[in-house]
């Protein structure tokens, strides 16, 4: 009779311990709250190491270094989009470049989270997609826009930030070059 007893509460005591929903804790990564809205460019605006965020409608939020963010201020001028963040001037500190009306404007950053007063260049385009780099190795920043088919380089040579120099080009040409 105890066999059977035992045969009996063993699936039971089975049955009961794993019908119980198994309760795991799982978390998932917060994302950081921020003030401003489009494209988000991150980098070290104030200088203290810690990353802040600029978002393309001119929105500064600088990093409390723990994943938090100190809510927006805005740098922009004032219905301008912020369309590439790069050094353009060589000084070491992020500067701005926004599209203005007909016009692109730098805001040189001064490293406090401030910008000095735009430095603007008629561009007679309007640029959406914006690459800023070095890409002839003499440490001033250029700004490559590519469109359905041309290439746009816009060249700030002189390293004060001023864009001198702009060239279109189509796709074919710029692969012969």
């Amino acid at each position: 009779m105890k066999r059977d007893s035992l045969v009996f509460a063993v699936p039971l005591l089975m049955f009961v311990v794993l019908s119980f929903p198994v309760q795991a804790q799982v978390s998932f990564f917060q994302p950081p709250t921020f003030s401003g809205s489009g494209t988000v460019f991150v980098a070290d605006f104030n200088g203290d190491g810690k990353p802040d965020i600029l978002t393309s409608d001119g929105t500064m939020n600088l990093g409390n270094g723990d994943g938090t963010f100190k809510l927006g201020t805005p740098v922009s001028v004032s219905s301008s989009q912020v369309i590439a963040v790069a050094d353009f001037n060589g000084d070491g500190k992020p500067d701005v470049l926004e599209q203005g009306t007909g016009t692109l404007l730098v805001m040189l950053g001064n490293g406090d989270g401030t910008f000095q007063a735009p430095i603007s260049t008629a561009s007679g385009a309007s640029f959406f997609a914006v690459a800023a780099t070095d890409l002839n190795g003499d440490g001033n920043q250029m700004g490559t826009q590519p469109v359905t088919s041309t290439v746009t380089v816009t060249a700030s040579t002189s390293g004060t930030g001023a864009i001198n120099h702009t060239t279109a080009a189509t796709r074919s040409q710029a692969r012969r070059q």
